[in-house]
């Protein structure tokens, strides 16, 4: 999947699940503007060849570095963000 694609479908995944549960605010809403707004930025985390394609491994490998504790949106966010 290329970059573009995996980081849209990233924050349409998560805007929907965050937004299934309409009854309060998900605690991870806050990275929804960082996962839409800055997909580009995620994807040069992920795809760490920089073919413009990530694969599973790549994922693999970017998922096994998130913090105990933290969700995937937070990583995602943070590593945007520089910390």
């Amino acid at each position: 999947m290329d970059d573009k694609l995996f980081t849209s479908a990233l924050h349409e995944y998560y805007r929907d699940k965050f937004l299934a549960n309409s009854t309060a605010t998900h605690n991870d809403s806050w990275t929804l503007p960082y996962l839409s707004e800055h997909g580009a930025y995620i994807a040069l985390h992920i795809d760490l060849d920089r073919s413009g394609y990530i694969r599973i491994s790549e994922a693999n490998t970017f998922t096994g570095t998130i913090p105990d504790g933290w969700t995937l949106p937070q990583w995602c966010a943070y590593k945007v963000a520089g910390i």
